[in-house]
């Protein structure tokens, strides 16, 4: 019985861009980052890629070959990945490390312990040890917490960046 194929011809083009496509651009220290190099137009023949960082003491590259590069995260801060090819082209991407958040719960922290009732409110205050991000908790969800500090949101929960040796102040209410 004979079967019939169907093949589609596409001429290849040498490619006229380069970019490059991170998994995730934001990261916590000693994570890895998978980055992909795309060629431009599709149907372009991929070429030799060199791959660098603007601080290898923020991150390294851990693997490479011609279409992807693997980084692991080393320390906090922005490092700039870029990709070259020997006709010229290059492509970059920012890619940022972050100190995984620690905890501090407020509640369990307070000396002596407090109890909150409703529509109450109380002064609080901390130092940080660590320069980082960090998840604040209490043990009961229905209190507030209003701090003095820059605040990001990530994966739906709020974290607090703060600095090593600084006190911070606020309060919390129900």
């Amino acid at each position: 019985q004979a079967v019939d194929y169907t093949f589609t011809l596409q001429p290849c083009v040498a490619p006229t861009g380069l970019s490059l496509v991170a998994d995730s651009t934001i990261g916590y220290v000693e994570s890895n980052i998978h980055v992909e190099a795309q060629w431009l137009p599709e149907n372009s023949l991929g070429q030799k890629v060199t791959w660098s960082l603007s601080d290898e003491s923020i991150a390294q590259i851990i693997s490479a070959d011609n279409h992807t590069a693997q980084l692991q995260l080393l320390t906090a801060g922005t490092v700039t990945l870029t990709a070259a090819t020997p006709n010229g082209l290059t492509a970059s991407i920012d890619l940022t490390a972050c100190v995984h958040p620690g905890q501090i719960d407020l509640v369990q922290g307070l000396n002596p312990p407090v109890q909150l009732l409703p529509n109450d409110y109380f002064d609080c205050s901390f130092t940080a040890d660590t320069t980082g991000y960090y998840r604040i908790t209490t043990n009961q969800k229905t209190v507030k917490l209003q701090l003095d500090a820059p605040t990001v949101m990530r994966n739906g929960e709020r974290l607090y960046h703060l600095e090593a040796g600084k006190t911070y102040s606020g309060g919390m209410d129900n």
